[in-house]
């Protein structure tokens, strides 16, 4: 997840927190702060530190303003500098050949700004990576605070290790990628007139790729020895789209030291307790950039210096008969508004059921009959298992 949609999240929901009295908190002052969002890995680059400077959490029109024109490096513990270029506004990127991190070598970050100010991090050093052993899931049921039952979904658990070191420390981000299926076929197309749709099969199937938004974390300072061992971490509903065929997890573990894990544990933490503005404030968490002429000034992000380890799952439709997935219904009578639509509108998609023509609604592009419409594509990954 984002670092600047992080903060942004954490603001809004402050301030839509409900207590018995209405608060506005002042809030100016984090107004323009530096946002630093980026890694080094030893997986190869190219490496993206992106830029941007904070706004006011009453400014829903934009997340954040771009950083430009500013000079990022990359420094490591031999002297070595890496320059990142600025592919577009806010977006700095190494060469792909250019660099790639050592397990066991130190790094740093340096960003001069237009104005004149520097900032940058303390050297971090890379750990060694940890392999995983195994990520399993198993059909469980949760409840929600805006549900009213148990719902039903995939709760992933993670293993690994051993470790090298006796204390560790993990990051995990997830990446999902789904199989779907619209809901019916497409017979007809109108593109200003009604005409035969070649292959009806051909917008049926697709995969979505998106990155799951939680944050996950571990520390084994407390444990007997340096493995993990079922860790939940992730949970997926399973009562919609996203695993109704195949479902793909793609974990990328992070092999992080203290001082990251105490930040990443502490968005976490402060994401999972915004109930109450009473709650510790998001802009209390400092990570490890600072400006050298001013370190008490406040900035945001983290620089993160880590190996990283992967692992690819898939899961299948939970054959459990008692999980239903909702479907779209076709409206006949919604047909004749949808070919009034512009042509900015085309192509409008029809189908047939029971002998009538129809579509899903009045703007009939809704993913149940072009599954592309909800954000997938019909071509494979080429990682993909059937």
């Amino acid at each position: 997840m984002p670092i600047r949609s992080i903060f942004l999240l954490l603001s809004i929901l402050c301030l839509l927190s409900s207590c018995v009295e209405r608060f506005y908190p002042e809030v100016d002052k984090y107004d323009g702060l530096l946002v630093v969002e980026g890694k080094i890995t030893n997986e190869p680059g190219p490496y993206t530190i992106r830029l941007n400077r904070s706004i006011g959490v009453y400014d829903f029109q934009k997340d954040y303003l771009p950083e430009i024109n500013a000079s990022v490096h990359i420094l490591d513990d031999l002297g070595n500098s890496f320059q990142l270029s600025e592919i577009e506004a806010g977006v700095y990127q190494n060469l792909a050949s250019g660099l790639q991190g050592i397990p066991g070598r130190s790094y740093k970050l340096i960003i001069d700004l237009e104005n004149g100010e520097t900032y940058e991090t303390p050297f971090e050093k890379m750990k060694e990576p940890t392999s995983i052993e195994s990520v399993d899931a198993r059909i469980e049921y949760k409840y929600f605070l805006d549900e009213d039952a148990e719902i039903p979904g995939y709760q992933f658990y993670i293993s690994g290790g051993p470790a090298p070191n006796e204390k560790n420390y993990y990051l995990w981000q997830c990446e999902a990628t789904y199989q779907y299926r619209s809901d019916f076929s497409i017979f007809y197309i109108f593109e200003g007139f009604i005409d035969e749709f070649p292959n009806p099969d051909s917008l049926a199937t697709c995969w979505r790729t998106f990155p799951v938004k939680e944050i996950f974390t571990l520390s084994t300072a407390n444990f007997a020895d340096p493995k993990f061992n079922q860790v939940p971490f992730l949970f997926q509903r399973v009562d919609d789209k996203v695993v109704s065929i195949r479902y793909s997890l793609l974990t990328k573990q992070y092999s992080i030291n203290e001082t990251a894990y105490t930040f990443w544990n502490s968005i976490k933490n402060q994401i999972a307790n915004t109930s109450s503005l009473y709650n510790t404030q998001p802009y209390q968490i400092r990570g490890n950039i600072f400006n050298i002429a001013d370190e008490e000034e406040p900035v945001l992000g983290y620089f993160l210096v880590a190996s990283v380890a992967e692992n690819r799952t898939f899961v299948d439709k939970p054959t459990d008969p008692d999980i239903e997935l909702s479907k779209c219904v076709i409206d006949p009578m919604a047909l004749p508004y949808a070919l009034m639509l512009p042509p900015s509108e085309w192509p409008i998609y029809i189908t047939e059921v029971n002998g009538f023509l129809g579509v899903t609604g009045v703007s009939p592009n809704d993913g149940c009959l072009d599954c592309r419409e909800i954000g997938g594509t019909i071509v494979k990954p080429g990682f993909w298992v059937d």
